[in-house]
């Protein structure tokens, strides 16, 4: 039998020097352990004998090692199971608390919800109630306005009847009286007008006599020679033959004017002077509708036409010619084309000419190029060499009650055919229309006195004769030369 001794050796020193092994023996038994490991030691040194009490020695240990862990092992059974016992408790416990606290508060919606349905139900019916009494109400206001409908009905047949009289019996009573007071007002406006000129031409004469003599320029003595080298005259003839028109075109656009002086047909005392003559087409008309009319002009060539057509005309100045008339001894000063070609203080000096040379009763028209209409302020109107500057409407307007006028209108006139229109229903081609295609030219009408005449009263009628569209052409050329 092999000896056990190597084998077994290292095994029990091991289980011998293990912490479990080491740590058996307690504090009151250490004097007895040292002595027995001494006698241990001896013993193992013996040759047959350490071998088998270091297996014997083993063996025990090991049993008393393995009996020790079984206990540890079971007590830490019986403790994990009271703690698995404990947390299954907890959780059992905490399971049941949430599902009776859900149930709880389940049971607590359902309830609100119950309660709001309820109170759903209860504003319905107060709804329902409601629309029935506003259906009640609606019938009854049916009813009203079905009777207040027919008492209306009855109350505009009364209103329209008493309207269909009221021209017969109201207006021609009331309407004169209003016009009459406006037309007192604007006269002695335009008198309060007319004095403060009379003093101011008072005044400029007593300065001018109380200055020196003006030495003459150099320069203006230079312009007119340059001006005399050139046979403005001839050239002018031939330049209204050329861009002017017809003698039929012009009388057709001066038709328009004549519901204007028609109140002076017949009358001896009562006399037309048109300024800027021309080649006589306003005269001619003038004359077929039994008014006086005399025309001035500066262009010899002009006047000796009108005189071959058998219309009164002189060669003058216009402005000094009206200056040598009677005051308040003209019934209307016309001039068709002339004032774009004046300075503006030759322009001013034309408009108190004829306002003294007026009689209470009479007016002034002036027609000229529109610069309103982009085509003609932007091109048309410098046709004519000798045009100053387009002539705003409003600003003439202005001009003329500035003066003294007492009623001044504005007519515009001559726009574009139709077939030049832009024929779209949009605003903008209305615009385009406007700006581009609208009256070429306009007239100022300025009365002395604000008397309004009867015939003034068919000027509507006249009006949207002459805002038919005419055959396009450059702005309306001067009729004489520009030396009023």
């Amino acid at each position: 039998m092999a000896p056990a001794g190597p084998v077994a050796g290292p095994l029990a020193h091991h289980l011998l020097a293990s912490p479990l092994f080491i740590a058996m023996p307690s504090p009151q038994q250490s004097d007895f352990q040292q002595a027995s490991q001494t006698l241990r030691q001896r013993l193992r040194r013996l040759p047959v004998v350490g071998p088998v009490l270091n297996w014997v020695s083993s063996i025990v240990h090991i049993r008393a090692i393995h009996a020790r862990t079984a206990e540890e092992l079971k007590h830490l059974s019986v403790v994990q199971e009271a703690h698995l016992q404990h947390f299954t408790k907890r959780i059992d416990r905490y399971d049941a608390l949430g599902i009776e606290n859900r149930f709880v508060i389940f049971d607590s919606q359902i309830l609100s919800a119950e309660h709001q349905l309820q109170d759903a139900r209860n504003q319905i019916g107060m709804l329902e109630s409601q629309q029935r009494a506003l259906e009640g109400q609606l019938h009854a206001l049916d009813a009203q306005v079905g009777q207040r409908l027919q008492q209306l009905d009855m109350r505009l047949a009364q209103v329209e009847a008493t309207v269909a009289a009221f021209p017969s019996t109201i207006i021609p009573t009331v309407l004169p009286t209003i016009r009459s007071g406006n037309a007192e007002l604007e006269n002695r406006i335009a008198a309060l007008i007319r004095e403060v000129r009379l003093f101011e031409q008072f005044a400029m004469q007593n300065a001018a006599q109380a200055s020196p003599p003006a030495v003459a320029s150099p320069q203006v003595d230079s312009a007119a020679n340059e001006a005399s080298a050139f046979d403005m005259e001839s050239f002018y003839v031939a330049f209204e033959d050329k861009f002017r028109g017809t003698h039929d075109d012009i009388q057709n656009r001066l038709r328009v004017y004549l519901p204007y002086v028609t109140a002076f047909a017949g009358q001896a005392d009562a006399r037309v002077v048109d300024i800027g003559c021309g080649r006589g087409e306003w005269l001619d008309l003038l004359r077929q509708q039994g008014i006086a009319a005399t025309g001035v002009d500066l262009n010899h060539a002009m006047v000796k036409v009108c005189q071959d057509m058998g219309l009164q005309a002189e060669c003058d100045d216009a402005i000094a010619w009206l200056r040598r008339q009677r005051e308040g001894s003209l019934a209307a000063v016309t001039g068709f084309h002339i004032i774009e070609h004046l300075p503006f203080g030759t322009m001013v000096a034309l408009f108190d000419a004829a306002l003294r040379a007026l009689r209470p009763d009479g007016l002034i028209i002036f027609e000229t190029p529109n610069p309103e209409n982009v085509i003609v302020g932007s091109c048309n109107f410098y046709y004519d060499p000798t045009h100053q500057h387009p002539l705003v409407p409003t600003v003439i307007e202005f001009l003329a009650r500035q003066r003294g006028f007492a009623h001044a209108e504005i007519l515009r006139l001559h726009p574009f055919a139709e077939d030049q229109r832009i024929h779209e229903d949009t605003d903008l081609a209305r615009r385009l229309n406007h700006l581009f295609y609208g009256p070429q030219d306009f007239a100022i009408l300025g009365w002395k006195n604000h008397a309004l005449p009867a015939a003034r009263a068919e000027t509507a009628e006249s009006m949207q004769t002459a805002a038919l569209p005419e055959p396009a052409q450059p702005a309306a050329l001067p009729s004489t030369t520009p030396a009023a």
